[in-house]
């Protein structure tokens, strides 16, 4: 949730030229935001997480199958 957080702020303040609070018209131009390694590096822990949780589920179900047919 934080990370969804962080991500909805740094795009807003981007595309709308606002910090934490409003930044007058003739600095806008000056004023450049950009998403930092961090914003990223998140994301793809995100993503090595859904991977990993999804390959541990899939040998979970692989290993049942094998156990189950080894009882047999």
């Amino acid at each position: 949730m934080a990370l969804i957080v962080m991500h909805v702020k740094m795009v807003k303040e981007m595309k709308t030229c606002t910090g934490i609070e409003e930044i007058p018209s003739l600095m806008c131009d000056c004023f450049l935001i950009h998403a930092d390694w961090s914003l990223y590096a998140a994301w793809v822990a995100v993503f090595m997480c859904l991977v990993s949780f999804s390959m541990w589920i899939h040998l979970a179900r692989l290993l049942s199958k094998t156990a189950s047919k080894l009882s047999l």
